[in-house]
């Protein structure tokens, strides 16, 4: 994510207002960088995988908030969690098409049991100031609507949404992107842009209308 579609060009593009990110499905923060040089200091990533946490908070050191979730719609939930042996592409929903797409990268090595948490929950638990965040990214594999399902207390704070999205069902029951589109639509967004790789997904922009 963030390769495809380049986030300082989108913010001079669309003159984008980015006070604060908060980042779902983190895996090592490869867009740390891009954030920094667009001089955004509140920052937050949440990573599910506990098998790299300590590698995600050596890269960003302690200049960025990380939680250690697997973000979801519901809290307390135990849930198999499926470990990739491409470990971008571990995701609490089974492969599908992303077989088709990427047989070498499609290899469950582990599966492990975690125990969910809504976004809501990590905002109230841990006193996040929301007038400090006002972009969400999101990179988790098909599951984002069940990620909004569990912020809708507190997605009135967010402008901008920056999405991995699919276009094919690359995991199983992933939400596609006509029906993300359609889902934020009733929470007031716009598509603003999207890329898509031909290989079944891409990333897309939404701003607030």
């Amino acid at each position: 994510m963030l390769i495809e579609m380049d986030l300082d060009h989108l913010k001079r593009k669309y003159n984008l207002n980015l006070k604060g990110i908060i980042n779902v499905g983190s895996y090592l923060a490869s867009e740390y960088d891009s954030y920094k040089k667009l001089d955004i200091n509140n920052i937050i990533f949440v990573e599910a995988n506990p098998n790299i946490i300590e590698k995600l908070k050596m890269h960003v050191g302690n200049e960025c908030i990380v939680f250690n979730y697997l973000i979801y719609d519901k809290d307390d939930v135990e849930l198999d969690f499926n470990i990739c042996n491409h470990s971008q592409s571990s995701s609490l929903l089974d492969f599908k098409q992303h077989k088709i797409y990427y047989p070498e990268l499609s290899d469950v090595i582990d599966v492990i049991k975690l125990r969910t948490k809504t976004l809501d929950t990590l905002i109230k638990e841990h006193h996040i100031d929301m007038n400090k965040f006002n972009t969400l990214m999101m990179d988790v594999q098909g599951a984002e609507k069940l990620v909004l399902d569990g912020f809708v207390k507190n997605i009135k704070y967010i402008d901008y949404i920056y999405t991995e999205v699919n276009f094919d069902e690359m995991y199983k029951d992933c939400v596609l992107f006509d029906t993300l589109n359609d889902y934020l639509k009733t929470h007031g967004f716009k598509l603003i842009e999207y890329f898509d790789t031909n290989k079944g997904w891409g990333d897309a922009l939404y701003g607030r209308i």
